[in-house]
């Protein structure tokens, strides 16, 4: 492990979920604090004070970015009931991210594990 490496991981939601996301980042660096962590989020809303306070948490460490980035979902869909335009944005990573690799998470999780083993594994080429 050398202290440089570091790890892209991706978040996609709407504006209610995002304050939840410092949670899963706490756990992120509960065990990958020796890491620098760049956070990728998709959102498809411009504002909320809670986007703002996720801001302001990530702002505390010094190995950690966050990259916005900010896509509507246009398309009808008439599928499951539980998926919401928020999930389907998962499906711009490849076009909106320019990595090699990234880790997409959902926010309903806790990381409780060192990521980089993960984060190494050869999964082929990008889209």
């Amino acid at each position: 492990m050398k202290p440089r490496d570091s790890i892209n991981i991706c978040f996609c939601s709407d504006k209610n979920l995002t304050k939840y996301v410092h949670i899963v980042v706490s756990s992120i660096l509960s065990k990958n604090s020796h890491y620098r962590i760049n956070i990728h989020y998709i959102i498809d809303f411009n504002k909320s004070e809670d986007l703002e306070k996720l801001k302001k948490f990530i702002n505390k460490f010094s190995n950690i970015k966050l990259f916005i980035y900010n896509k509507k979902w246009d398309h009808s869909y008439s599928g499951l009931d539980h998926v919401t335009a928020a999930t389907m944005l998962r499906l711009f990573i490849p076009n909106i991210i320019s990595s090699n690799k990234i880790i997409y998470l959902d926010i309903d999780l806790i990381v409780n594990c060192d990521l980089m083993p993960m984060y190494r594994l050869n999964c082929g080429p990008k889209g």
